[in-house]
């Protein structure tokens, strides 16, 4: 009987994914793992695909550059078992966390920082102990669930990249029975972004995804507009009374040293990377906001392929790939 059915989604196929080359040493029992790899370029539309074919009773979800290890696999089974989670997650840590190239360190310290992201810090950083938790500490690029809820709640809404898992927690909870659990020693790695612009493009992105899930879920919560709001408070008062503008500079400028002076020293080594995650933070808060706005108006498109055609492969043996 198949306990567990993993599903990785990736652009394209090749035997060389990370996350393949990191299952490959788990040494997974066949008669309870199945593992699909959906290939396309809308993740969404991919993992649905692919959970049509999926037959085990859990769902792992994990993105094609994910490390696991085989301690992630018997802790998965531990907690279900002790803690009979619906929906069970931890963080994405950092791969090769002490020689990673500095912005990833920075980036990832960042986004571990309670001060800077609030309850999202979870995704990024191991806080606390195992807790019922929301939407707001799971990922889905490590994430296991219950496939009976695919049942209960339906897919992933594929109009959403990303927050298509936000939308679908939504709907979950909406439900009012299921159990979500976030482990912060339930652990994969893999690499951050290796430059400015592509954080700033992830931001904006996900700042975009979260208006787009709001338009189309129309299920509004504080999470929704609040940092556009800041943003667009921000631009009018600059415009009608600098000096407003002039403290709310100053305000960032505290902010960031706030964030650079209590960051955690585990990932950073000098007081240049302190400041550096400082900076981050500020980005975050701007970027995002700037996203929720340009996602009133559509952007981003959808990917030329988005569209395009979208293939499951079932990996029947791992040392044969």
């Amino acid at each position: 009987m198949i306990d567990y059915s993993i599903i990785i989604a990736a652009p394209e196929w090749t035997p060389d994914l990370p996350v393949l080359a990191s299952l490959r040493e788990c040494r997974l029992d066949p008669a309870r793992y199945e593992i699909f790899v959906a290939t396309g370029h809308q993740p969404a539309r991919q993992r649905n695909a692919a959970l049509t074919e999926a037959q085990g009773g859990v769902i792992v979800f994990f993105d094609s550059d994910c490390v696991v290890t085989p301690a992630y696999f018997q802790r998965l089974d531990d907690q279900l078992r002790e803690h009979h989670a619906d929906v069970l997650g931890g963080p994405v840590l950092l791969q090769h966390e002490k020689s990673a190239p500095t912005l990833q360190r920075v980036f990832q310290t960042a986004f571990g920082h309670r001060l800077a992201v609030g309850k999202t810090a979870s995704r990024y950083a191991a806080h606390g102990v195992p807790r019922p938790c929301g939407d707001a500490e799971l990922i889905l690029c490590n994430l296991a669930v219950r496939r009976s809820l695919f049942q209960q709640a339906g897919p992933f809404n594929e109009q959403l990249y990303p927050n298509e898992e936000n939308e679908w927690l939504d709907r979950v909870l909406a439900l009012g029975k299921a159990r979500l659990w976030h482990d912060p020693g339930l652990t994969v790695h893999r690499p951050q972004r290796a430059t400015w612009e592509a954080f700033i493009q992830m931001l904006l992105r996900y700042g975009a995804g979260r208006t787009r899930q709001t338009l189309i879920s129309r299920h509004v919560t504080a999470k929704s507009l609040p940092l556009a709001a800041l943003l667009l408070w921000f631009g009018l008062t600059w415009v009608a009374r600098p000096e407003m503008s002039a403290l709310t500079c100053i305000g960032s400028l505290a902010y960031l040293l706030l964030i650079a002076t209590t960051a955690p020293g585990r990932l950073i080594f000098s007081f240049r990377e302190h400041l550096q995650v400082g900076l981050a933070a500020v980005i975050t808060l701007f970027a995002y906001a700037t996203g929720q706005l340009l996602g009133l108006t559509g952007w981003p498109p959808p990917h030329r392929a988005a569209k395009g055609e979208v293939r499951v492969h079932r990996v029947r043996d791992l040392d044969q790939v």
